[in-house]
C-alpha cells in the first residue's frame, strides 16, 4: 500500500497503490503461472507508482505525523494485523512541515524531542508501530544547499526516537539520502 504525503495527510489519503501480491504454494501452484501472476501484479504496482510520483506536483509542505498516523490504521487494520513481517519503507525528506511543527525551525534538541513526543501522547496521536522495521530513504536529501548538519542530525535524532517510542524498529541504517541496507525477510 502507498499513497503521496502531503501537507494534510489525513484528508488526502487515497491509498492509490493497494496491490496483493500472490502467494507462493509449492504444492499446489505450478511455478511459472506463480511467476506470471507475480509480474503483472508488479508490473500494475509499478504502473501506479509512475502515476503517483509524476503526475502530481509535490506537496509544499509535509504532514509526516499524521502519515505515520495512517500507517498505524493500515498496519494494524484487517488485511495487515496479522502480517507476520511488517515494513515501512518512507520515501521522504523527513523534515515535518505542517500546523504543528515546523522541523527546519524547531530546536530539536533531546528536551525538545521528549516534550513534542510526551505531547503526542498526550493527545493519544502517538502511533502503534509494534513490529513495523522501517526503513527511510530521502532523509533531508536536497538538490543543492538544504541544511546545515547540525539540524539534520536533530532531525535524524528526533525520527530516531519517535519510531522507537511507537514500537517500531528504525535504526541509524536504515535513515539515509537513499535507500540502503533494503532486504525482505527470509520466508
Amino acid at each position: 500500500m502507498a499513497d503521496v504525503i502531503t501537507e494534510n495527510t489525513l484528508v488526502t489519503l487515497s491509498l492509490p497503490i493497494n496491490e496483493t501480491f500472490p502467494a507462493y504454494n509449492p504444492l499446489v501452484d505450478n511455478p511459472l503461472t506463480h511467476k506470471r501472476k507475480m509480474e503483472k501484479a508488479i508490473k500494475i504496482a509499478e504502473g501506479k507508482a509512475k502515476k503517483l510520483l509524476f503526475e502530481r506536483p509535490p506537496a509544499p509542505r509535509t504532514d509526516l505525523l499524521n502519515a505515520f498516523q495512517a500507517a498505524d490504521k493500515v498496519f494494524n487494520g484487517e488485511r495487515c494485523k496479522a502480517v507476520p513481517h511488517k515494513i515501512l519503507v518512507v520515501f521522504s525528506d523527513m523534515i515535518e512541515q505542517s500546523s504543528r511543527y515546523d522541523f527546519t525551525r524547531e530546536n530539536l534538541a533531546e528536551k525538545r524531542i521528549q516534550e513534542i513526543i510526551q505531547t503526542l501522547k498526550r493527545q493519544k496521536q502517538l502511533p502503534n508501530l509494534q513490529g513495523v522495521k522501517v526503513w527511510v530513504a530521502g532523509a533531508t536529501a536536497a538538490v543543492k544547499g538544504g541544511l546545515n548538519p547540525k539540524k539534520i542530525y536533530q532531525i535524524e535524532d528526533f525520527w530516531l526516537t519517535y519510531f522507537a517510542a511507537c514500537g517500531a524498529d528504525l535504526t541509524k541504517e536504515r535513515y539515509f539520502t537513499t535507500l540502503i541496507n533494503f532486504e525482505l525477510p527470509a520466508k
